[in-house]
């Protein structure tokens, strides 16, 4: 019984090393989904720098007598002699800001230190129920032959013996 208990606890320690260095709040599944996690930060930081310089752009743009005269053609303001004609704006302000672009993505968080303790308990547990299983399986076969056998005979390392 002591073998299984020292199993047991091989197992455990063994068993919640590894499921932290995979599955835990520092594991390896975590450190992926930073990785990722930062990448489209990234991505997002450069797309949003370019929003930032075309709205600059625009900025400029509006700044300057030309940009002044189209801003007043597009609030309905006109200068004579323009024969005038109203287009549907094409142009969307604001999508930059649209909510599917600015959409995150959760990613692993990791396991809690007691997820993982229940998990390497219960995962310790069945391999040492079923080793224990297996070993007790083996021997109860051996003496139920033995004891089942017509002439009373014991095989022990290859050595016979009579039973008294």
């Amino acid at each position: 019984m002591k073998r299984y208990i020292v199993f047991f606890v091989i197992s455990f320690f063994s068993l919640f090393f590894l499921f932290s260095g995979l599955f835990g709040e520092r594991g390896y599944f975590y450190n992926n989904a930073l990785k990722k996690q930062i990448e489209d930060t990234k991505e997002e930081s450069e797309r949003l720098t370019e929003v930032i310089e075309g709205l600059k752009e625009k900025r400029d743009f509006l700044n300057t007598e030309e940009g002044l005269r189209d801003s007043a053609i597009n609030l309905g303001y006109y200068v004579k002699g323009d024969d005038v004609y109203w287009f549907e704006n094409a142009e969307k302000q604001g999508d930059y800001m649209n909510d599917e672009n600015r959409v995150k993505k959760d990613g692993f968080a990791g396991l809690s230190t007691i997820t993982l303790v229940l998990i390497t308990f219960a995962a310790s547990f069945l391999i040492t129920a079923l080793i224990w299983f297996l070993s007790n399986s083996g021997k109860s076969n051996r003496t139920d032959d033995s004891a089942n056998s017509e002439n009373n005979f014991h095989i022990d390392d290859s050595d016979l013996y009579i039973k008294a």
